[in-house]
């Protein structure tokens, strides 16, 4: 297990509030990486400040400083992580970690990662359950246990090699197209449950509020090449995630709203086919009658 070798990415922006912890978290654990690259994303608070106190005690740290920008964008930060790839170039490793800046991680999460990924040659991307911190609340998201949260995603090397750098959609999305691209290519995605990580933000507020991300989502849903069916089949199933009806409905109508101006997906036809084609065989799995079914359980199927 301790012979294992893996390397970290992270794109950071103006995080001086939750990186401290996170930071601490990967120090903490039983096996480091051998390198971490921290690409600060034109921070213009304590962020780099923070990351250079512990490059200097850490030397598998390393701080790229970008110069700033005008907004914080999703098309930047995938920037950052090609950024921090370019890094690592050339470095010997078994596994890639792509881990956001507001986290914590329990001591044990990689070594535990990297177990689940010697019993199945097979699994491509692993991660563990993503736990919002709201108050003095820790509520785990709701999510498909053949997907992972992409503040957490670890991907297999020879998996990642397969499907190339991170490509940049107009409202996010980048971990689902990695992810997706994994299983199109014949991986196993998996989200192991027992392994708890803590988030310190809400998801999809780094960039204004929760109605402002859920409106951005619906945008994002229809770049990624979901069918409308399934938007509403999963508008519906979340209706009661914060803002309670209100974040459905704002999901419907962002997704409304990039149909009108017909938004591309980046990823291109295929890809966009290979999604429909996961959603409809999600939503046949439904039907009561329907004996071949195959559920996709999620997070709220099991006891977190």
């Amino acid at each position: 297990m301790n012979t294992f070798k893996y390397v970290l990415i992270s794109a950071a922006k103006n995080e001086e509030l939750y990186i401290e912890k996170t930071i601490k978290s990967v120090i903490n654990q039983t096996i480091k990486p051998e390198k971490w690259v921290i690409v600060s994303d034109g921070s213009t608070d304590r962020t780099n400040d923070i990351v250079e106190q512990f490059s200097d005690k850490n030397n598998f740290i390393d701080l790229i400083a970008l110069p700033p920008t005008k907004e914080r964008n999703f098309s930047s930060k995938v920037n950052a992580l090609n950024q921090a790839l370019k890094k690592i170039e050339g470095l010997d490793y078994d596994f890639i970690g792509n881990l956001d800046a507001d986290v914590n991680l329990e001591k044990n999460y990689y070594k535990e990662v990297f177990r689940a990924f010697l019993g199945n040659p097979k699994l491509g991307i692993i991660g563990g359950i993503i736990l919002d911190c709201i108050g003095d609340k820790e509520l785990p998201q709701n999510i498909s246990l053949n997907s992972v949260a992409g503040a957490i995603q670890v991907f297999r090397k020879e998996c990642f090699k397969n499907i190339g750098n991170y490509v940049p959609f107009k409202y996010g999305g980048e971990d689902a197209y990695m992810e997706i691209r994994a299983r199109m290519n014949g991986w196993d995605v998996l989200t192991l449950t027992e392994l708890k990580v803590l988030h310190h933000r809400p998801t999809g507020t780094g960039m204004g509020s929760l109605s402002k991300a859920n409106l951005r989502s619906g945008k994002m849903f229809y770049t990624l090449g979901y069918s409308p069916i399934f938007l509403l089949v999963r508008c519906f199933y979340r209706i009661f995630d914060k803002p309670v009806f209100v974040g459905s409905i704002l999901n419907i109508f962002g997704y409304f709203m990039a149909f009108i101006k017909k938004e591309k997906c980046p990823a291109g036809d295929a890809f966009v086919n290979f999604v429909r084609s996961e959603q409809k065989e999600r939503l046949m799995s439904l039907l009561p009658f329907n004996k071949k079914r195959t559920v996709v359980k999620t997070s709220r199927m099991i006891k977190i």
